[in-house]
């Protein structure tokens, strides 16, 4: 674009100058190109060449035909050129030209990037700066908004972090500063981040653990939320299906017969989420074991949370007499072995190594024995959304199968 025309009073051509670009841009060089006079007159030639590109007044800023100006503001600047003649008589001349240029602004752009995108209570969020800046501008300084106060004064590096306590949409926001010695420009951005909630965890504790029949059982639930309140815990006390039973944190219930029992425990959260767990134990009966059989006889117990991919089995213990050979063995997915046997050194053996989550359609099988007395064989099978299938049966000395045990 040619600038600066200044037709004089006889109405000839007169000097002028042009910008690239133009609209020249903050902090990025602008080439200014004189154009002298078209209509010089016969042997006048230019001689010398004068620009004001700061605007000042002073032609003090380069002394040739094509010159270079970087500004680091935005505004309309006065750009000045002065160009010098000389005809053959050697009458010089000196024809002066101006014209506003317009500087316009070049912001910076700001953008950050997450991970994990869509993070729970307490997960660790990392933010990235992928901000970038106009040619020629550098970056100044960067700030962050990462807990949507509003306040930018969370952090200032390129890689920031931070993790939230509760659950709901966080607005993260990141201001950048750019320039290149003048006033600066500001490049903002900002995310909602949904911040998911997490689920509670929960277990059943029993008082007694080894109830007798007809005595009353205290349930206690120890479901726990890290981001929140339970809110309802529900109990299926007679494996019915239903959590209808009792409401709160403890239940009590007495059972008129012996055997294996079953019972859970449905927690919900402030925000609708769902966790459920069980615990399975024996009632033993009132009358002595027959003589004939393991005494004091085994008791194998199980406790544990249903997840959708398995049940995780919390505690398992088996409580036999001192001596006892206690043989596990696990098929399916998550076992971690397939076949174990230990001699018990005390009444209680805690089964540690099967902390773990069990697949739907894992077995695991319980061989209890002592020689000369009938021994326990317990079974669990794993099933999807549900509480283990569980088998208690006796293990006849010699027998290779187990079988119902004998009334006592």
């Amino acid at each position: 674009m040619v600038l600066g025309l200044a037709l004089p009073s006889a109405a000839r051509a007169a000097a002028s100058f042009t910008v690239d670009p133009n609209p020249a841009t903050v902090c990025r060089p602008a080439e200014f190109t004189a154009q002298p006079d078209p209509d010089l007159q016969a042997g006048e030639t230019v001689t010398d060449y004068a620009w004001d590109l700061d605007g000042d007044g002073q032609f003090d800023d380069a002394t040739t035909a094509t010159a270079t100006h970087t500004f680091s503001s935005a505004a309309a600047v006065n750009v000045g050129l002065q160009i010098s003649y000389v005809d053959a008589a050697q009458q010089s001349r000196v024809e002066e030209v101006r014209s506003a240029v317009p500087v316009a602004a070049a912001a910076p752009k700001a953008s950050f990037t997450r991970a994990p995108s869509a993070p729970l209570t307490f997960d660790p969020v990392t933010y990235r700066s992928t901000s970038t800046v106009p040619v020629g501008q550098q970056l100044l300084a960067r700030a962050w908004d990462l807990n949507g106060d509003g306040v930018f004064g969370d952090a200032t590096a390129a890689v920031a972090s931070t993790s939230y306590g509760t659950p709901g949409p966080r607005i993260v926001r990141l201001r950048i500063l750019s320039g290149c010695g003048g006033p600066a420009f500001t490049g903002e951005t900002a995310q909602i981040v949904p911040v998911g909630n997490r689920p509670p965890t929960a277990s059943i504790r029993l008082v007694p653990t080894e109830p007798l029949v007809g005595a009353s059982v205290d349930f206690i639930s120890l479901a726990r939320d890290r981001d929140g309140p339970i809110v309802f815990e529900l109990w299926d006390l007679d494996r019915d299906g239903r959590f209808d039973d009792a409401l709160g944190p403890t239940a009590t219930r007495a059972f008129p017969t012996a055997g294996t029992k079953v019972i859970s425990l449905l927690a919900i959260d402030a925000s609708g989420a769902t966790v459920r767990a069980f615990a399975s134990f024996n009632v033993v009966p009132l009358k002595p074991p027959d003589p004939s059989l393991l005494s004091p006889f085994p008791v194998v117990r199980m406790v544990g949370e249903i997840l959708p991919t398995g049940t995780r089995i919390k505690v398992l213990t088996v409580r036999a007499p001192r001596a006892s050979r206690v043989t596990i063995k696990c098929s399916g997915g998550g076992c971690p072995y397939r076949r174990r046997s230990v001699r018990t050194r005390s009444s209680r053996l805690r089964v540690r190594s099967l902390r773990r989550v069990l697949e739907p359609r894992a077995k695991l099988r319980i061989y209890v024995t002592k020689a000369d007395a009938i021994g326990k064989y317990t079974s669990f099978r794993i099933r999807r959304g549900r509480p283990p299938a569980r088998r208690d049966l006796c293990l006849k000395p010699g027998a290779a199968r187990p079988s119902r045990c004998p009334v006592r």
